[in-house]
């Protein structure tokens, strides 16, 4: 993910924001944790490419009046062209990678062409659905939480096969 982001930077003209790049460049703040989910489903949607990240104003500042916070971009014609990043989590965290930063966004998709965004703050774990291809993205009831920080939140990625379990079930 991070080579296709140089990629798209190369392109980049007098720090203006193209048509065929994935945020600002230059950036105007540190960018990490990209993720990309594409639809493969025979849903109205079939094709696009979601792409969620995280944004930090200057990370690991203690200072606080610089904060984090969860970006969303979708293609509608495979990856060619990008929407204009939007900010979709309604709180902002610290940038100290800790409880309270936000960060951790990771897109997917449903069978029926659904988008699902689920991200990691200070308020637990979020999460957020799209029923329209990524144009609109509501937040999917009120957020989990996460018993022992976010440390201990895996979602079974690189193969580590752990799950999350609901407050208060074993």
């Amino acid at each position: 993910m991070r080579q296709l982001l140089a990629l798209l930077a190369a392109s980049c003209v007098a720090g203006s924001l193209l048509d065929a790049q994935v945020g600002y460049c230059p950036p105007r703040a540190q960018q990490d944790k990209e993720w990309l989910a594409a639809d493969m489903t025979p849903s109205p949607f079939r094709g696009s490419v979601y792409m969620t990240w995280t944004e930090f104003d200057k990370y690991a500042s203690p200072l606080p009046g610089d904060s984090s916070r969860i970006l969303f971009s979708r293609s509608t014609d495979r990856g060619a062209t990008w929407s204009a990043p939007v900010r979709i989590s309604d709180q902002g965290g610290d940038c100290l990678d800790g409880d309270n930063t936000v960060e951790g966004a990771v897109p997917a998709v449903g069978h029926g062409g659904e988008v699902y965004v689920s991200w990691s703050g200070p308020l637990g774990i979020m999460f957020d659905r799209s029923t329209d291809g990524g144009a609109t993205l509501c937040p999917l009831g009120r957020p989990a939480e996460r018993p022992g920080g976010l440390r201990r939140v895996d979602c079974g990625l690189h193969g580590r096969g752990r799950h999350l379990e609901r407050a208060g079930e074993s």
